[in-house]
């Protein structure tokens, strides 16, 4: 989606659709990754990754550079070029040896790991669920120094020796997109991401926002600038969220704990509610409602005077 420099937010990263509806490849919620993982999906098929281990870094630093091949125009080669300062500042607020030697070493597995998304053609960049993808996300990654990169190989890692650098700054990088990805970003195929929420939201509610950002909300009849989504919970509908208690009510007591976290992070998102199926009111279906347009940017707005302008702590009794 195209927006203006003057919009809200300030800072941004780019998800693709078929990354968000895959979002629990990313195992935000883990503090022990592994090289192999398969999750179900809101779309009802399986996804998997495997060859590397993929967390919440892997997701930052992929959607950060995403977005910085967005602005560059999304070259027809697919190749993101530059220093890696401007990533590595994207993503901490600073730089120094041992953030580049956490991206380098995202980098590396984010051109390590194969994905397999299911109901999707990478082919002609659209959801079917006769299709299934086995693609790489990076295809090629180049990172020079401004001066000789020596390590010991039995004693610590490439990337180490990276934050090891005397000028880690003078370090330059390529990234070459599997052109699936290249296409999705050409296509804005893809939802721009509020940075500072992404940073602030922490494992399972981090991946139910990021489900939540990829998913087709509609326009609300009664507001021009709400849009929202509805979604039947059943068993299929937790286990995409990440939620596989025994009893659905136990399911939803915990999503719902994740959408009041995502409320207090996301001014965009106005409320949520439970509603009785038509057919069967035995059953729930979860409604969403946010923010677009004119509104949206009205509350981000506030949200950021508040946080300029904290309101004054009571004092206490002597």
């Amino acid at each position: 989606m195209a927006t203006s420099a003057n919009n809200l937010p300030l800072r941004r990263s780019f998800s693709p659709d078929p990354i968000g509806q895959g979002a629990r490849l990313f195992r935000f919620h883990s503090q022990e990754l592994t090289s192999e993982v398969s999750v179900p999906t809101l779309v009802g098929a399986v996804a998997s990754a495997q060859g590397a281990p993929l967390g919440s870094t892997e997701f930052d630093v992929l959607t950060l550079a995403l977005r910085r091949f967005q602005q560059d125009g999304a070259p027809a080669d697919n190749v993101y070029r530059s220093k890696m300062r401007p990533l590595v500042r994207d993503l901490y607020g600073y730089h120094g040896g041992h953030t580049y030697e956490i991206v380098s070493r995202a980098l590396e597995n984010l051109f390590g790991v194969e994905v397999t998304l299911p109901s999707f053609d990478a082919d002609t960049a659209t959801f079917n669920t006769r299709a299934l993808t086995r693609a790489r996300i990076i295809t090629q990654l180049v990172i020079v120094a401004g001066e000789e990169i020596t390590y010991a190989p039995e004693r610590e890692s490439v990337w180490s020796a990276i934050g090891r650098l005397n000028r880690p700054e003078q370090v330059t990088l390529k990234i070459e997109f599997a052109s699936w990805l290249g296409n999705a970003v050409r296509a804005d195929q893809g939802r721009e991401l509020d940075y500072e929420v992404q940073r602030a939201l922490r494992g399972a509610a981090k991946a139910c926002w990021v489900l939540l950002e990829a998913s087709a909300f509609t326009p609300c009849p009664d507001s021009p600038n709400e849009e929202e989504l509805s979604v039947l919970l059943d068993r299929e509908t937790y286990a995409a969220l990440g939620l596989n208690s025994r009893r659905l009510t136990d399911c939803r007591a915990e999503l719902e704990d994740k959408l009041k976290r995502i409320i207090d992070a996301d001014p965009s998102y106005i409320e949520y509610e439970f509603r009785p199926a038509e057919h069967d009111r035995r059953r729930r279906v979860l409604r969403v409602r946010r923010a677009t347009g004119a509104l949206r940017q009205t509350r981000l707005r506030h949200a950021l005077l508040q946080q300029a302008n904290p309101p004054p702590r009571p004092k206490q009794a002597a």
